[in-house]
């Protein structure tokens, strides 16, 4: 498999984000929490799933 076909394959989080988003009619916002806030939902995110 040549690089040209390795690049075909690979595409842009972003791209794909924003593609998903227009068509489901949903804005995308910036992430503006703090790390505090950050580090809090991950936390949060990962006791409810050990607990589930």
């Amino acid at each position: 498999m040549g690089s040209s076909a390795l690049s075909a394959v690979w595409t842009d989080a972003a791209a794909v984000a924003d593609r998903i988003a227009d068509t489901s009619g949903l804005p995308l916002t910036p992430n503006v929490d703090g790390r505090l806030r950050n580090r809090l939902r991950h936390t949060s995110v990962t006791l409810k799933h050990v607990h589930a």
